[in-house]
């Protein structure tokens, strides 16, 4: 799913999407990333350039260990 550098904000509507694997939101508005907690599939998330604070990929990636993160 790519929404890079879109107006998007909120990451609520995939939520759901259980077999997504990447997720590209990087230049966006986004603050929350609790849509993502569980999502197990995902393998990669460009989150970079965005609202998202460190504390909040930090706490995502160690309950998600084995996807790639792209925040800077």
């Amino acid at each position: 799913l790519y929404i890079s550098g879109t107006n998007v904000k909120d990451l609520g509507p995939v939520a759901g999407l259980y077999e997504l694997e990447i997720i590209d939101f990087s230049k966006t508005k986004v603050k929350q990333i609790k849509a993502l907690m569980n999502l197990e599939n995902l393998k990669l998330v460009k989150c970079y350039n965005n609202k998202i604070s460190v504390k909040k990929i930090d706490d995502f990636k160690s309950t998600h260990p084995e996807t790639e993160v792209l925040f800077y």
